[in-house]
């Protein structure tokens, strides 16, 4: 135990920490992949990555992450950046194994119903977040040219996180297939509990799920 958590390391190398706090009867289930925008070989490959990591594995069908998790009061996102991707949800604590379930489930069979048609919905939805992040409102640009104008050409931080607009355009499910067997492993992951459980609990169900 440190500073009021629980750290375990699962028997795949799956770092996962645990930190109850009983203030409020809710928990929430975060996960970091070492695999962010600096990694890439394609620009809006993590980013593309992100988005169907919630589009089905092979027991939960695309959309149906997210509808659970909502189902029972809950909410669930996720945000790429430079050095990683994160995804979390936030639910009443009686959904704590669902969250550790849905997790686990996508990270081992994520690659079993990856295919080119949820890709390709996927490259739409990037694009548009594109364009209503970056390229449709005013200054949208700037961090993008603030980040291409620091760092030359070829520096893991010289293109945004969201993609170029080619990149989005280009990338394939190779690409991302090769990604996520590269950097979506236990040993490239953290998951963080908090919230009101048992640590008992969540450590059998992290071992059972994750």
């Amino acid at each position: 135990m440190r500073d009021g958590c629980t750290e375990l390391e699962l028997d795949n190398g799956l770092r996962t920490i645990l930190a109850e706090d009983r203030t409020m009867p809710v928990v929430t289930v975060a996960v970091r992949y070492g695999a962010g925008a600096r990694h890439e070989n394609h620009s809006g490959q993590a980013h593309l990555l992100e988005h169907l990591m919630f589009q089905g594995s092979r027991e939960v069908a695309p959309g149906e992450h997210v509808r659970l998790v909502e189902s029972l009061g809950g909410q669930a996102n996720a945000r790429t950046s430079m050095d990683s991707t994160y995804y979390a949800q936030t639910l009443p604590k009686d959904g704590l194994e669902l969250a550790l379930w849905l997790e686990g489930e996508r990270l081992r069979t994520f690659l079993d119903t990856a295919g080119q048609d949820r890709l390709d919905a996927q490259r739409k939805v990037v694009a548009n977040e594109r364009l209503e992040t970056i390229d449709n409102i005013p200054y949208g640009t700037a961090e993008e040219l603030l980040l291409a104008h620091l760092f030359p050409p070829g520096h893991p931080y010289h293109h945004h996180p969201v993609g170029t607009r080619n990149g989005i355009e280009t990338v394939s499910l190779d690409d991302l297939t090769a990604f996520f067997t590269r950097f979506y492993t236990p040993r490239n992951a953290v998951v963080a509990v908090v919230g009101d459980f048992s640590e008992t609990t969540a450590a059998k169900w992290a071992k059972k799920y994750l």
